[in-house]
C-alpha cells in the first residue's frame, strides 16, 4: 500500500503516512509512524473515530460523503501544527481521498498526512534571515551576501513584493523557471506571471496581501516567457510586523506542474476503472443476449459522449444486421437500410479480425470509397470507432470472418473528433467482459433451450405427445389450489374409447397406436383455451382439465367431443355400437374447497365415466355436485 502511494507522490520525494476509514469516520486502518503526527497516539485505533486523534477532521462529515458520490475529487489541510516541545514544533498537511483502488486498502476514505516540518523550517530559517539582515544595519554587507548565497542557491522561487506587488528581488531558480531574465521582472507586478486568481484585478491581490498571516499558501497557474503554462505552490509570508515600516512580502514557490499532471493521470486511470467496473457490472447483470448489446450500446455512448452507437452482428460472409442502436436523433431507419459494406468497409475487416479497434478522426482526411462518402456526406458523419467483438470458444457457426461476432460502432456528427488514446485503451478493456458476457448469454440460451426441450421430454406422453399422467398430478394440485383462492370452478373430463381392446385385437397394435395418436390431436382442438389441459391418463383413457370451466360448460365440451370423435369415422367392426370407433366421457365440476381434496374431483368424474359406459357408451354422463 505504500509503495503505491509512493509511486504517486514520487516527483516530490515524500513518504505520507496514511489512515483509511469509513463512510462515517471510523479508523479502518493505519501506517506504522501515523501516530507521531497526531494529538493523541492512542485514540489511533482501529474503530476510533480519526476525529478523537486528529481534531482538525471534526465537522467534515459532508465532505466524506461528497467525496464517496464524487462530487469533488478531494479535499485538502494545509498548515496544521502540532507542539512535540518548545523547541520542535510539527508540521503537516492532510489530503482526504476517496478510495477508488479497494486492491490498496479497506475502508471508503484514504486520509493521507504529508509532513512539511522541514519546508515550514525552511520558510521560518528565510524569513529570520532576511529579518536579521534587515535589522543588522552594522552588518548588512556580510547579511546581503549570505542571503544572496542561500536565495540562489535554492531550487524553488524567491520573490519579494511591497504591498502593492511589485517585485523588489527575485533568486535564480525563479529566473530559470520563469525564462525571464532578472531586469524583465523586477519593479514589475507579480500578477504579470499569474493566468488566474490575481491576474483579472490588483484589487484581488491587495486583498490578499493586507490579510496575509505569517504564512499563506496559494497555488495558482503561471506563464512563463514562451507561453508555457506551470503550476506553482506558493507560501507567502509578511517580512516586516510593525504597520510603520514599509510592508514587504517574502513568496516562495515551488512548480508542481509534473506533480498535478501525475495527480490528474491517476485521478483519469480511478475515474477509468470505476466507469469499466461499473459497465462491465451492469453488462453482467443479464444472461439475455439483446438485453446485453442494448446496455453495451447505451453505456458506451454515455462514456464517449456521442450521437449516435449501433452493434452490428455478423450472420454469414457477407451478410449481418443491425442488433441494438443509441441514437440521439431518429437516424437508425437510414441506417438499418444501408448495406454491411457501408455500415464495416471491407478493408477494414481484416484489421477488425486481429481484434484491433479502427478508427477515423477526419472524414475529410480519410481514403475512404465514394459510396462511403456520400453515405457520411449525407449523415453529416465526420468520426467514427469501430470496436470488434471477438468472443472466444464460440462454436464456428455462432460467429463468421474468424471469429470476429460483431462491431460496436460510434459516429460522431457534425464535427470532428480526435479519438483519445485513453479512450481506445478503456474501449479495448471493455471489449473482453462484452465478449465474455455474449458466449455467457448464447451458451445459456442454448442451456434454456436445452433444458426446455428436456422439460417438454419428461411431462410428455411419447406416444400422443400431450402432457403425461405425473404431469397431470401436479397441474391439478395447482390448479386445485388457485381455484381455491380465486373461489373458482374446476372441471375434469375423463375419456375413454369403447370396445378399444377389441379394436387392437382386430386391427393390430400398430393400428392402435395411431388411432390413439389421433384422438389425442382431436382432443387438443376441441374447445381448446391456453389453460386447459389435455392428458393422456392411463391406456385409452384421457383426462381434460378446465380450470375456471363449470359444469355446464365441461359438459358442453364433452359432447362435441364424442361428436367430432365420430366425425373421424375410424372403423372398429368389433364395438357393440355401432361400425365406427366411439368414446365415452365422465365430467366432474368442483369449486375447491375444505374439506375437498383433488382426488374428490377424480373420483366424481371416474364415476361418471362407469355410468356412461354401463349405459352403452358413446354418451356423456356427469356427476351430481
Amino acid at each position: 500500500m505504500n509503495e503505491f502511494l509512493k509511486t504517486f507522490f514520487t516527483p516530490r520525494q515524500i513518504e505520507y503516512e496514511y489512515i483509511s476509514l469509513d463512510a462515517e469516520g471510523i479508523i479502518v486502518e493505519f501506517s506504522q509512524n501515523v501516530g507521531r503526527l497526531s494529538d493523541c497516539a492512542e485514540a489511533v485505533i482501529p474503530g476510533n473515530e480519526i476525529s478523537l486523534s486528529f481534531p482538525e477532521i471534526i465537522g467534515l462529515e459532508s465532505i466524506f460523503h461528497q467525496l464517496i458520490a464524487g462530487r469533488i475529487s478531494h479535499f485538502e489541510l494545509k498548515g496544521i501544527s502540532r507542539e512535540i516541545d518548545v523547541d520542535s514544533p510539527l508540521y503537516f498537511d492532510i489530503y482526504i481521498l476517496k478510495n477508488e483502488q479497494e486492491t490498496y486498502f479497506d475502508g471508503d476514505i484514504i486520509v493521507l498526512l504529508d509532513e512539511t516540518t522541514e519546508w515550514m523550517i525552511r520558510e521560518q530559517k528565510y524569513t529570520q534571515v532576511y529579518r536579521e539582515y534587515e535589522l543588522s544595519v552594522s552588518r548588512l554587507e556580510q547579511a546581503n551576501h549570505y542571503i544572496n548565497k542561500i536565495i540562489h542557491s535554492m531550487n524553488d522561487m524567491l520573490l519579494i513584493t511591497n504591498s502593492s506587488g511589485i517585485i523588489t528581488r527575485l533568486n535564480k531558480a525563479t529566473q530559470d523557471i520563469l525564462e525571464y531574465r532578472e531586469d524583465e521582472l523586477l519593479h514589475e507586478s507579480i500578477t504579470n506571471i499569474f493566468l488566474d486568481k490575481f491576474s483579472e484585478s490588483s484589487f484581488k491581490l491587495l486583498d490578499f496581501l493586507s490579510g496575509s498571516s505569517y504564512s499563506e499558501q496559494i497555488e495558482v497557474e503561471c506563464k512563463t516567457k514562451t507561453e508555457r503554462e506551470i503550476t506553482v505552490s506558493f507560501s507567502c509570508s509578511r517580512l516586516t510586523k510593525s504597520a510603520l515600516d514599509s510592508q514587504e512580502f517574502l513568496w516562495i514557490g515551488r512548480d508542481v506542474t509534473q506533480q498535478k499532471k501525475l495527480e490528474l493521470q491517476l485521478y483519469q486511470q480511478l475515474e477509468q476503472n470505476r466507469l469499466l467496473i461499473e459497465m462491465t457490472q451492469r453488462i453482467r447483470q443479464s444472461l439475455s443476449l439483446e438485453n446485453i448489446i442494448q446496455t453495451t450500446v447505451i453505456e458506451v455512448r454515455k462514456l464517449l459522449k456521442v450521437e449516435g452507437v449501433l452493434c452490428y452482428r455478423f450472420s454469414d460472409e457477407n451478410n449481418g444486421y443491425i442488433l441494438a442502436h443509441s441514437f440521439a436523433s431518429n437516424l437508425i431507419r437510414q441506417f438499418q437500410r444501408a448495406s454491411q459494406d457501408i455500415l464495416i468497409p471491407n478493408h477494414f475487416i481484416p484489421v477488425l479480425e486481429q481484434g484491433i479497434i479502427t478508427r477515423v478522426d477526419d472524414f475529410n482526411r480519410s481514403h475512404l470509397a465514394m459510396s462511403l462518402r456520400n453515405f457520411w456526406s449525407r449523415f453529416d458523419i465526420n468520426s467514427e470507432l469501430i470496436i470488434p467483438i471477438i468472443p472466444q470458444d464460440l462454436p464456428t457457426q455462432s460467429a463468421s470472418k474468424n471469429n470476429l461476432w460483431g462491431v460496436l460502432i460510434a459516429y460522431q456528427f457534425h464535427q470532428n473528433r480526435r479519438w483519445e488514446e485513453w479512450e481506445i485503451l478503456l474501449l479495448e478493456q471493455l471489449t473482453t467482459p462484452i465478449a465474455v458476457a455474449i458466449q455467457q448469454a448464447e451458451l445459456y440460451e442454448k442451456l434454456k433451450i436445452g433444458n426446455q426441450e428436456l422439460e417438454e421430454m419428461t411431462i410428455t406422453d411419447h406416444l400422443t405427445l400431450v402432457v403425461n399422467r405425473q404431469f397431470f398430478d401436479e397441474m391439478l394440485l395447482k390448479e386445485w389450489q388457485r381455484m381455491r383462492r380465486e373461489s373458482a370452478p374446476l372441471s375434469l373430463i375423463l375419456c375413454d374409447l369403447d370396445y378399444f381392446k377389441r379394436y387392437n385385437d382386430t386391427y393390430g397394435r400398430l393400428a392402435g397406436d395411431a388411432c390413439l395418436q389421433e384422438i389425442a390431436q382431436t382432443l387438443q382442438k376441441v374447445g381448446r383455451r391456453s389453460g386447459d389441459l389435455v392428458a393422456r391418463y392411463d391406456g385409452e383413457k384421457f383426462a381434460i382439465l378446465l380450470p375456471k370451466t363449470d359444469l355446464e360448460g365441461a359438459v358442453f365440451v364433452s359432447e362435441q367431443i364424442c361428436s367430432r370423435v365420430r366425425s373421424l369415422q375410424i372403423p372398429n367392426d368389433n364395438s357393440e355400437i355401432g361400425s365406427d370407433l366411439t368414446i365415452s366421457v365422465g365430467v366432474s365440476s368442483i369449486i375447491p374447497e375444505v374439506p375437498l381434496v383433488p382426488k374428490t374431483l377424480i373420483l366424481r368424474a371416474d364415476q361418471a365415466l362407469h355410468e356412461a359406459k354401463i349405459n352403452g357408451g358413446d354418451r356423456v354422463f356427469s356427476a351430481a355436485n
